[in-house]
């Protein structure tokens, strides 16, 4: 197990949906929070957390290798929160060894870490409907750019950001994630959208106006 120092969530545990449900056929998430893994590679190397036996199983949910040591899972859900994640890289082997069906990849928790970015790599899971990230270091509100293509994401966290005191924070993440239903765990408003529209239209004129004119020769 990696020695290096966890990030512990400040806040109380906010009420959330439940992390399996119809899609998932409650198959549970791959539970790898509080491992102390600083990069998504080590996680492989680390055992998941033991399921909620509470929740019912479905058969034949785990596929296993020729190599006992190689097991996959048919869920559709990752846990990596409060670890001491700095960046993705990897993420990508690091699901592909992990998941039966990785592109099929719904909800994932990477809260209280240590990331700076959102990086493109999380493209590669265009059926993800739930991604929280609150509690990092991400900087530059820019980041949610990359999150505009996944149209099937409906919940997302930021907040506990440096980006979250940035002025348009909410307004712009909204722009540029148009279906979202949730977002820092509050529900999305009329008024959210509306406010979110009138704002970023502000917003891209005033990007306009900031273009250097190129001069024709």
């Amino acid at each position: 197990m990696a020695t290096s120092s966890i990030r512990i969530s400040p806040y109380r545990k906010p009420c959330v949906p439940a992390l399996t449900d119809t899609h998932n056929d409650y198959v549970p998430p791959l539970d790898y929070s509080f491992k102390g893994v600083s990069t998504f590679p080590e996680v492989m190397e680390e055992e998941p957390r033991p399921r909620n036996t509470s929740i019912p199983k479905s058969p034949s949910k785990t596929i296993e290798s020729k190599d006992k040591s190689a097991m996959k899972s048919d869920t559709r859900s990752i846990r990596l929160n409060n670890n001491s994640l700095e960046n993705w890289s990897g993420i990508t082997d690091t699901v592909i060894s992990l998941l039966t069906n990785p592109n099929t990849l719904g909800w994932l928790d990477v809260s209280f870490n240590h990331l700076t970015t959102i990086d493109k790599a999380i493209l590669d899971y265009p059926s993800l409907t739930v991604l929280y990230l609150h509690g990092n270091d991400i900087a530059d509100m820019k980041q949610t750019d990359n999150l505009s293509t996944l149209q099937k994401l409906r919940t997302l966290t930021l907040h506990g950001n440096p980006i979250e005191n940035q002025f348009g924070y909410r307004p712009y993440t909204l722009g540029r994630c148009p279906n979202l239903k949730n977002f820092d765990f509050s529900g999305v408003t009329k008024s959210d959208w509306a406010t979110s529209k009138t704002w970023n239209i502000l917003y891209k004129a005033k990007e306009k106006k900031k273009k250097p004119i190129e001069l024709v020769p």
